[in-house]
């Protein structure tokens, strides 16, 4: 009897040494996967650094472009107003009688007018540089102070 007792122990002790080995061999193998995941993250580490890179590229390319479209759509917005303008003049100018002719009218008789224009937007800039407002310059000049604006912001393009 007291060998069976003792063989029921030696066998409990046995039992209760490999539930501990085997325990232990599971926690083990976890280890390993940890500093495998470690050393693949690491690898991977500089590539992940290059795509937040990019990412962060793109979304500064994303906000000048946006800024350069609202720029480019307000300098279209204003030359639609001034189509508009020049639009509803002509219409004015149609319902007038040609009987007599019109305060404004320019009637290019040489060529040498043409340089008139020319010397009107190199005015238009110079006034504008010497510190004079869009409704003088368009009166000292008339023209339309749309004409100005248009002009003055060909010459000054925001950068």
């Amino acid at each position: 009897m007291e060998q069976i007792s003792f063989l029921i122990i030696l066998l409990l002790i046995i039992g209760i040494v490999l539930i501990i080995i085997s325990l232990m061999q599971k926690d083990h193998p976890k280890q390993y996967k940890n500093d495998d995941n470690d050393k693949k993250y690491e690898a991977l580490q500089p590539s992940l650094d290059e795509a937040n890179q990019a990412i962060k590229d793109l979304n500064e390319l994303h906000e000048y472009m946006m800024s350069e479209l609202n720029k480019k759509q307000k300098e279209l917005m204003l030359i639609y107003d001034i189509i508009d303008e020049k639009e509803r003049k002509l219409k004015e100018l149609q319902e007038i009688p040609l009987k007599e002719p019109m305060k404004n009218q320019k009637v290019i008789s040489d060529p040498s007018t043409l340089d008139e224009e020319l010397s009107t937007r190199e005015r238009v800039k110079d006034m504008y540089e010497k510190g004079m407002n869009i409704e003088t310059i368009a009166k000292t000049l008339n023209i339309g102070k749309g004409e100005v604006q248009l002009l003055i912001s060909l010459f000054f393009k925001e950068h």
